[in-house]
């Protein structure tokens, strides 16, 4: 799939030109679609909840806020858009929906610990609900550090994707393509975050992986990351390049 394309949401094909048309997988994984999303915690309860067991659906039906590319705007109904998408556009159909993660992404890589939540639809979520063990996240983070390629010589993801996944966006320079930035610490390091703010950094420059999952008060989310990353890559040299 090019990702540049426009995305193959059906929904947005019923109206004569609707301008969601020309919203792209690349802009929603940049949260950049312009559909509207406001905050994350109650549209995504909603949707999990009050969708007939179908977030994408729900989710494709929310109308243009802004014009697409142009607004950052963290958006859950995206995740679950793109999971449908992936599902439904997907090779390697002798695997029904819920083993083809297991196959293509969790098992190469030895995560025997990850899961992902399902719909009463059989589409897995991708925008929430998503678990494993720090070992198995530090896989996951690991698995992008090497640019896709498992430590067994295996290609899991395509050639260049993770240097895409990690790239700032032109609308956010914090954020890439599900991915986040922190470019005061390291311009190409990116992270995973979750829900309560368990995080796998990936310092590419240092071929280094750190996963913490020691999650704040639900009230106070906040906790010193700056100080905790430049603590710990005070231990780690950057990566030289021999002559």
């Amino acid at each position: 799939m090019n990702i540049h394309e426009p995305a193959p949401v059906p929904e947005w094909s019923e109206i004569e030109n609707d301008p969601r048309k020309n919203i792209t997988i690349d802009m929603m994984l940049r949260m950049s679609s312009g559909t509207r999303w406001v905050g994350d915690v109650p549209p995504t309860t909603k949707c999990i909840f009050w969708s007939d067991g179908d977030c994408a659906h729900t989710s494709a039906l929310k109308p243009l806020v802004a014009e697409p590319d142009t607004l950052w705007n963290y958006n859950s109904g995206s995740s679950y858009l793109l999971s449908r998408i992936a599902l439904e556009n997907r090779g390697d159909r002798q695997f029904n929906n819920y083993e083809w993660p297991k196959q293509k992404l969790f098992y190469p890589i030895g995560a025997h610990s990850m899961y992902i939540e399902y719909q009463p639809n059989g589409v897995y979520l991708g925008g929430a609900y998503g678990y494993g063990t720090a070992r198995d996240w530090a896989r996951f983070g690991l698995l992008y550090m090497r640019d896709g390629v498992w430590i067994d010589g295996n290609r899991i993801l395509p050639e260049g994707w993770a240097e895409y996944s990690g790239s700032a966006s032109h609308t956010a320079s914090f954020y890439a393509a599900h991915f986040w930035k922190y470019p005061e610490i390291d311009e190409k390091m990116y992270y995973a975050s979750g829900f309560r703010d368990q995080n796998v950094f990936i310092f590419p420059d240092q071929e280094l992986v750190i996963t913490r999952h020691a999650m704040p008060p639900m009230v106070y989310l906040k906790w010193g990351k700056a100080d905790f990353l430049n603590e710990m890559l005070t231990c780690f040299p950057k990566k030289t390049t021999s002559s």
